[in-house]
This record gives C-alpha cells, structure tokens and sequence, in this order.
C-alpha cells in the first residue's frame, strides 16, 4: 500500500513508455507552448500515464479537440486497457464516450438518467431526449460505433 517514487532512469523509462503509448515520441523535447492544443492535452495524459496507475481519471480530456484528435485519443485511451489500467472517463463527446467506454452513466442536471453498455445508451429515449437530442444521438452513436470498429479493426492488423 506505500507508494515508493521512481527514481532516476526508471523516472525516464515511465516517461518514454508513456510518450510512446500516446504516440508522442517525436515530441519528447519539445516544450508545451511550441504544441498544438491536442497535443498539449494528450501531453498532459501521458503525464498522469507516466505514474502507471491503477485507475487513471479524465475530466473532459476531449475538451477543445477537432473530431480527428477526439479519435486519435480515443484510440490512445482503449490502449490503456491492454496495460492493466482502467479509465474514468468524464466528458460531453458522446462519440469518444460510446467508443471507448464499456460501462456509461449518463448525468442530466446531476441525476442519472441511464446506465449501460454503449449499446444500451445508444439506444436509450431518456439518452436521446435529454442529452443528445432525438437527431444527434443517432448521429453520435453511429460515430461511435465507427470509431469503436476502427479501433478493432486496427487492433485485429496489429496482432
């Protein structure tokens, strides 16, 4: 239960791992302000990456990203899985959420108004009336399944 901090070259290892997993490695010298804002935010998920923590927590990572960005992340955070990490993932991009997540809930003013796997949230009416509105949750859940089967099928090329 104590947590020892790394030192020295293991400090540097955890920085490169956590780099590499982000697809940063070409940034590694460069400092934040010379960054884009996507990649200064997926800087600073490498950053808590870096810790290699059991449970990693994401407050609106995808905040401010371009749709292309969203889904460079999005493929970056399902890669934490494969390294015994788990994600608590808060934010407003339902596409980024239904593609990554294996459990939602989702908040209405604070109350939640549904819990499920994505497909259950995709096809939840209190989802679609509340929060995505009856056109845009069809629209975001079909990104969302296009993104998770992106995902996939880049997973099934790299096995």
């Amino acid at each position: 239960m104590f947590h020892y901090p790394a030192k020295g070259r293991e400090i540097e290892d955890r920085v490169d791992w956590a780099l590499e997993i982000m697809g940063l490695n070409d940034v590694s010298d460069a400092m934040p302000t010379d960054l884009s804002h996507g990649r200064r935010k997926l800087v600073g998920v490498a950053r808590a990456l870096a810790a290699k923590p059991k449970l990693i927590l994401l407050d609106e990572p995808a905040a401010g990203l371009d749709t292309a960005e969203s889904q460079i992340l999005g493929g970056h955070l399902r890669e934490f899985l494969n390294h015994d990490m788990s994600v608590f993932l808060i934010d407003h991009d339902m596409g980024l959420v239904l593609s990554v997540c294996d459990y939602i809930y989702v908040l209405d003013f604070g109350k939640i108004i549904a819990a499920g796997t994505p497909a259950e949230i995709r096809e939840s009416s209190a989802v679609k009336a509340a929060y995505l509105g009856e056109q845009a949750g069809e629209i975001q859940a079909q990104e969302g399944e296009r993104m998770r089967t992106q995902q996939q099928e880049a997973e099934e090329i790299n096995d």
